[in-house]
């Protein structure tokens, strides 16, 4: 009988005279073997999780920069209905003050 310490790979014998060095060193490979395994399972889990998070920041990214096109979009549109509603204005206020010089030489005409 043997007991094994997982955590610093060492192979503690119990009742050394049952284990030779060939079982000894048979165990400590296939203790070495079983953490090799598992943490190759582990870095392709990480790797893969790594991958699927940076999917996602792509398609966040992607997401931000179709946003921040419509918003420019939509700024743009905004800042030409301002200048369009300027462009009135002024056309507005332009009519006004020919009405009135219209209107006051009709009246100096009649008087």
């Amino acid at each position: 009988m043997f007991m094994l310490n997982l955590d610093s790979f060492d192979v503690i014998p119990v009742f050394e005279a049952k284990l030779g060095y060939k079982q000894l060193f048979d165990c400590s490979h296939l203790i070495l073997s079983l953490h090799l395994c598992y943490w190759r399972n582990s870095l392709e889990k990480t790797n893969n999780r790594i991958k699927h998070l940076k999917r996602q920041l792509d398609e966040s990214e992607e997401e931000c920069s179709r946003e921040k096109a419509a918003k420019r979009k939509v700024q743009r549109e905004l800042e030409d209905l301002h200048e369009n509603c300027e462009n009135l204005q002024r056309e507005v206020t332009n009519l006004k003050n020919k009405m009135r010089t219209d209107f006051r030489r009709s009246s100096e005409t009649f008087c």
